[in-house]
């Protein structure tokens, strides 16, 4: 079973069942602290997880040079990154039931911030760049999360077809096989 853990308490209920669990959307020290919480409750409960129990998912968009992703995937990253903005700015989170409780945090983050593409790129959220460059992110980010698992999330927003695929060959070619040796 594995469980889309977004708050705390989604983490540790998936924690003390064994159940595996991914995160997304957080910067990486977020996700490091969600699956730093998610192993320590695992033990806690006599339960043993490992890494094949963890998964991060993230945006990611390969081109032959970094300059050629930035200037791809600008405008669908930040398409798709408004659209999750909305609860958020339509009212105040605190607002929020309280059953959103992870979203009241989460958007309280976003909200009067005006975050740049490169604000979301250094955070970690979007993973773009040549291959070497993906690589290298991506390899740094299942490192200090301790993750077993990627989901690359690369069709989204506006990108033409053709652009995803070309982007699908680039990362299934030149960055899946750095990947596979990190674990």
């Amino acid at each position: 079973v594995w469980c889309a853990a977004f708050s705390d308490d989604t983490v540790t209920w998936a924690a003390r069942r064994g159940f595996s669990i991914g995160c997304t959307l957080l910067p990486v020290a977020g996700m490091r602290s969600r699956l730093e919480l998610y192993r320590q409750t695992a033990a806690e409960a006599g339960i043993k997880v490992t890494p094949a129990q963890m998964l991060i998912t993230r945006q990611v968009f390969v081109a032959e040079t970094d300059d050629q992703a930035r200037a791809i995937s600008e405008q669908p990253f930040n398409d798709l990154f408004r659209f999750f903005i909305p609860p958020g700015e339509k009212r105040e989170p605190s607002k929020l039931a309280a059953d959103q409780k992870y979203y009241s945090e989460f958007y309280r983050g976003f909200v009067g911030r005006s975050l740049s593409f490169g604000d979301l790129i250094d955070a970690g959220l979007f993973v773009v760049g040549s291959p070497a460059t993906v690589t290298r992110m991506l390899t740094a980010q299942l490192g200090a999360t301790g993750a077993g698992h990627l989901l690359a999330w690369m069709n989204f927003g506006g990108l033409e077809p053709g652009m995803v695929r070309r982007s699908e060959e680039l990362f299934a070619s030149e960055v899946l096989p750095h990947l596979r040796e990190v674990g």
